[in-house]
């Protein structure tokens, strides 16, 4: 039997296929132990404003929150151990340590995590009152959250 030497294009395609299996498996599965809340998002910022429907997971190493328009899921940020943060949103992919480098455009996104755990990040002010959560950072990012249900696991 004679062996044929892949080409090195066909082998780097392997390798990347393999790999984008892997990436997938990053953040463990959820702990069911968490808490979660829902409802609906007002964000507004300088540049633009949209309302969606939100859902927040948390338990005390992960954190995740989606948020949908209808079917379009717009926002996808997972937080595991404070150590490792993704955020997917419309073409637009972000994924690091959060205690060595945040882009500016993701970084109050990456701050709900303090806010839903009852903290105000720096320079943010937060009110919260039973079923509104309502954040407002220094570049003009404004965050409500209209809780419609929750639960502590």
């Amino acid at each position: 039997m004679k062996f044929r030497r892949l080409p090195p294009l066909a082998l780097a395609g392997a390798a990347l296929a393999l790999l984008a299996g892997c990436a997938a498996h990053i953040f463990p599965e959820y702990n069911p132990a968490g808490r979660n809340i829902a409802g609906q998002m007002l964000y507004s910022s300088r540049k633009r404003t949209f309302v969606g429907d939100f859902t927040v997971r948390q338990s005390p190493t992960d954190f995740a929150l989606d948020v949908n328009k209808g079917p379009v899921q717009l926002i996808l940020m997972r937080e595991q151990d404070e150590s490792l943060v993704r955020i997917e949103a419309l073409n637009h992919t972000w994924q690091g340590n959060p205690r060595h480098f945040v882009p500016p455009q993701v970084r109050n996104w990456v701050a709900l995590r303090d806010v839903f755990n009852g903290k105000t990040p720096e320079g943010a002010k937060v009110s919260a009152v039973p079923g509104q959560l309502s954040v407002e950072f220094p570049n003009g990012e404004h965050f409500i959250f209209h809780i419609v249900s929750g639960n502590n696991g």
